[in-house]
């Protein structure tokens, strides 16, 4: 029996101390309520705890975000409302004054009176309509530019287009945008107009600049139906045929009295007349009108190679060289040209900068017409007998090195949806300032904005209420924008993002918290086993003891 060690005492507390910090460890574990309280406990699940934790804070704080962009979108379609109900008003106010027989003039300046007060609530709406200090309609949140070069004018930018360099993206025009138009070869007049003339005129619109014309009507004859709008006049029948009988009989009573030129005027002034007056009633975007040279000149209103027409005529030469056999029109021709050197897409007078491009998203407006140049006519011996007329070539029109620049300030903001991929989506807002707002519409009182509409006069009245159109167009567009990305980007991006949250703190969750029930069971073993292993250690030291006994005995 040894008494120097006593190795059963020193196995019995090497038991009891490893128990009891089985036992300290599970009383950590329950009053931290997490499993692991130091990366000794375990190191691998200690570090992806911390990531998925990291994930979460920064998915939550996403969350956030989010909430508060959608707050941010339902202030601005808020105020995009109020603009579309200020529009709205304006547009009664200029049908109002567009009704000159039942208005006097007092009347009339108390509508523009009243435009005017309403123009200066736009202005107040896009000062006012603010989330906190960010102004979100005043032009301040949306990609602004101008442009500088003769026929150019800004039309818009999205929110991925660049800012320009500070000399600006260069505009190169190759083509200017031209309309269908028909020809006539020779003047109608008052003898070659015989008995009649009959014009019908078929408006459809092509699929493509090639074959476009030739699909619809290939459609048209799977359906059984026509595609387009038509007109038609005869001036054998009806009022016409009266009116221009009385012409033909006084030129041919009296020749000196009614001359020829003035009385072919009249009868083209009545033919063209009465065809305008069936094309706005039939909705067609047509007119007819008179060259220079007194050939009737027909064409369509819209640029481009999406719109044309055909005509046929009875009177050989007048219009159609083969009487009634339908011809179609010269296609109109959409602008071409570069932005900031790259080539861009033509759609009628406007040029988009291609997607990738460096000044992507860009559109313009280049309004350049082809117009009539005089050539004169000269005789065998070189002298001059008289002039024809005929459009200017496109080189007389697009022969400059450049057309100009657009300029372009992107103030644009990114929304960031998410934190753990680096997702931003920009948004673009626009500028519903009344100078801003009914832009690029062709008119004939020449107003550039909202800002500039008088209904004072009729012909002010009209085209008021094409620019208010314009306006309430592009208001409306941008508010549908407004609620689609809040519906399909921001709200969409929170349902995600909270199952995502959701899912890294269930994650997190298994790998950090203590699961209590287990933690109890082992606290309640080890405590057990820690008394046990301290009896054990008593009795471990008693035998020593027994030496003592011998010794004594």
């Amino acid at each position: 029996m040894r008494i120097s060690t006593n190795v059963t005492s020193q196995t019995a507390l090497r038991h009891t101390d490893n128990r009891l910090n089985e036992v300290n460890k599970s009383i950590r574990q329950l009053a931290s309520g997490h499993i692991h309280n130091s990366a000794a406990d375990s190191p691998g699940e200690v570090y992806l705890a911390d990531i998925l934790k990291n994930l979460y804070t920064g998915m939550n704080q996403t969350y956030k975000n989010n909430e508060q962009s959608a707050s941010l979108f339902q202030v601005a379609e808020g105020g995009l409302a109020e603009v579309v109900g200020v529009l709205t008003e304006l547009k009664q106010l200029a049908v109002h004054a567009a009704n000159e027989a039942a208005n006097d003039k007092l009347m009339v300046e108390a509508d523009q009176l009243e435009i005017e007060q309403k123009l200066q609530t736009l202005d107040s709406i896009a000062r006012n309509t603010s989330f906190g200090s960010i102004k979100l309609l005043d032009g301040s949140m949306g990609a602004n530019g101008t442009t500088v070069g003769d026929n150019l004018s800004f039309v818009s930018a999205n929110q991925y287009t660049p800012t320009s360099p500070e000399k600006g993206y260069i505009v190169d025009i190759h083509q200017a945008s031209t309309r269908a138009r028909f020809e006539g070869k020779i003047p109608l007049s008052v003898e070659n107009i015989g008995d009649g003339i009959q014009i019908i005129v078929n408006e459809f619109e092509t699929l493509d600049a090639v074959n476009g014309r030739k699909k619809i009507n290939e459609n048209s004859e799977k359906s059984g139906g026509t595609q387009g709008k038509f007109a038609k006049i005869d001036s054998r029948f009806g009022e016409l045929k009266e009116q221009i009988a009385q012409i033909q009989k006084n030129y041919q009573r009296d020749p000196d009295a009614y001359p020829f030129e003035q009385m072919s005027k009249e009868v083209r002034t009545l033919v063209m007349y009465y065809l305008n007056k069936e094309f706005e009633e039939s909705g067609m975007e047509m007119e007819i009108f008179e060259s220079p040279d007194q050939r009737l000149v027909m064409r369509h209103k819209e640029f481009g190679d999406g719109h044309s027409f055909s005509v046929t005529c009875n009177v050989p030469g007048v219009l159609t060289e083969r009487p009634m056999v339908a011809e179609d029109a010269m296609e109109g021709l959409n602008v071409e040209g570069t932005i900031a050197g790259y080539s861009a897409i033509g759609k009628g007078q406007y040029l988009t900068a291609r997607e990738g491009a460096p000044a992507q998203g860009v559109q313009i407006r280049y309004d350049r017409e082809l117009d009539y140049i005089e050539l004169p006519v000269f005789d065998e011996m070189g002298n001059r007998v008289g002039s024809t007329y005929k459009l200017e070539p496109q080189e007389m029109v697009v022969g400059a090195p450049m057309e100009g620049f657009v300029h372009i300030s992107q103030g644009s903001k990114d929304f960031y949806l998410d934190s753990n991929q680096g997702i931003a989506e920009p948004f673009s807002f626009i500028s519903v300032r009344s100078n801003r707002l009914g832009q690029n519409v062709r008119n004939e009182s020449d107003f550039n904005s909202l800002a500039d509409i008088d209904v004072t006069d009729i012909q002010g009245a009209r085209d008021a209420q094409l620019l208010i159109e314009k306006a309430i167009g592009d208001v409306s567009k941008v508010r549908a924008d407004v609620g689609s990305f809040q519906k399909n980007t921001i709200e969409k991006t929170l349902g995600i993002v909270a199952q995502g949250a959701d899912n890294l703190e269930s994650s997190a969750s298994t790998l950090r918290d203590t699961d209590v029930a287990e933690a109890m069971s082992r606290l309640t073993r080890d405590e057990i086993m820690t008394m046990t292993g301290q009896v054990a250690l008593a009795q471990a030291n008693q035998k020593p003891r027994t030496v003592l006994g011998l010794i004594r005995g």
